[in-house]
């Protein structure tokens, strides 16, 4: 689990694309808890136990 990170908990990048993230948590960052910065979140695939939208 990632929490109390300063600004964004779990990130991708711009052009890193095609990854599965599975079994994470995330909850009460600064930012984002979660982001993805490609358009529509390319070929990521976020499978997630916990996670808290601000």
């Amino acid at each position: 689990m990632c929490s109390n990170c300063r600004e964004i908990g779990v990130a991708i990048d711009v052009g890193n694309t095609n990854n599965v993230i599975n079994g994470l948590g995330a909850h009460a960052n600064g930012t984002d808890d979660l982001f993805d910065a490609n358009t529509d979140c390319d070929n990521n695939l976020w499978f997630s136990r916990f996670f808290h939208q601000h």
